[in-house]
């Protein structure tokens, strides 16, 4: 098949599964989606040399680049494209750079920017600790670490915005028990850790180490829901406490029991099915979507872009912050 053949092809099905959830969407729940992009801010690599504290490159080519996808998804929507930014400054940030709070001193001006244009910034929490055997980074899941790293995120947050932290990313996908009892006596109001459908794992690479697996998501709910520490990652329907947990976006397990993110990342033609596949079967109130600031998103921009612009061409569909779908959904 020619190439603009294909191509012709290929619009001609997004603009038919556009339809087909613009339509469920005002069937199922006529306020429309809301769709937070949530840009998990950190260094290139996941693994660091200590006291390498270069300039994170990515992340600055990046800004740009999703200024120009605001304006596009706003003229899409009709409406102000709000993204939320979850910043690394945990114990990791702290040795490498020299201060847990470096991203908000390094980058005050554009995070000022960000904010100024209607955007959230929020902490995100990864739990790596150096171990001299093996020397080297270790996502280190001891339950009095954990608390501590996000305990450093929240006070650093605080200490560099005058204001506690809104909402908060677990790294890896590893939110815990203690993690959520701190985000609670934090204040947090809403967190976006969860990944529906995902069972325990260890380490995310090869070449990388942990010290045990992250939580077991199979089964939690699609659609925003509240826990407690005792029970997490359960939901606790007589619960009211705060920080409201909305999963990743997913679509329910098929028969194959595989796990299927709504990830930006995703061809563009597999995106939009999978899109139609969760309003249909889920109706979610929020569609959350997670983006890595590192080459890996650079590398993906084009399908990155044109996923979400996909989306922007749902009717009804807004672009809104974390806090502002936590307010929404509760």
């Amino acid at each position: 098949m020619r190439t603009a053949a294909k191509n012709a092809l290929l619009k001609a099905a997004d603009v038919t599964r556009v339809s087909g959830a613009s339509r469920f969407l005002h069937r199922k729940n006529g306020a429309g989606l809301a769709v937070v992009v949530c840009w998990d801010v950190e260094p290139d690599l996941r693994v660091v040399e200590p006291g390498a504290a270069v300039p994170w490159a990515a992340f600055e080519e990046l800004l740009p680049r999703t200024e120009a996808l605001r304006t596009r998804l706003a003229r899409f929507t009709g409406a102000p494209a709000s993204f939320s930014w979850f910043l690394r400054m945990d114990p990791q940030i702290a040795e490498t750079w020299g201060s847990p709070g470096w991203v908000a001193e390094r980058y005050d001006t554009e995070l000022a920017d960000l904010s100024a244009r209607g955007d959230e910034l929020g902490v995100h929490t990864h739990t790596w600790r150096w171990h001299a055997t093996p020397g080297t980074w270790v996502r280190d899941q001891d339950s009095a670490w954990e608390e501590h790293c996000v305990d450093v995120g929240l006070r650093t947050f605080e200490t560099a915005f005058g204001r506690p932290s809104p909402s908060h990313r677990g790294g890896d996908r590893i939110l815990t028990n203690g993690m959520l009892r701190r985000l609670q006596e934090g204040g947090v109001g809403v967190d976006l850790t969860v990944e529906p459908n995902t069972p325990p794992i260890g380490a995310l690479e090869a070449d990388e180490f942990a010290t045990g697996v992250s939580p077991d998501y199979r089964g939690v709910p699609l659609t925003p829901y509240r826990s407690n520490p005792d029970t997490f990652p359960a939901p606790d329907p007589a619960s009211r406490a705060d920080p409201l947990l909305i999963p990743l976006a997913s679509d329910p397990r098929g028969a194959d029991g595989v796990p299927r993110l709504l990830t930006p990342y995703a061809l563009p033609s597999l995106f939009a099915l999978r899109l139609l596949r969760i309003t249909r079967t889920v109706s979610p109130p929020v569609v959350a979507l997670a983006v890595r600031t590192d080459e890996g998103a650079i590398d993906a921009w084009n399908y990155i872009a044109r996923n979400l612009e996909h989306l922007a061409r749902v009717p009804g569909v807004r672009f809104v912050t974390a806090g502002a779908a936590a307010a929404s959904a509760a």
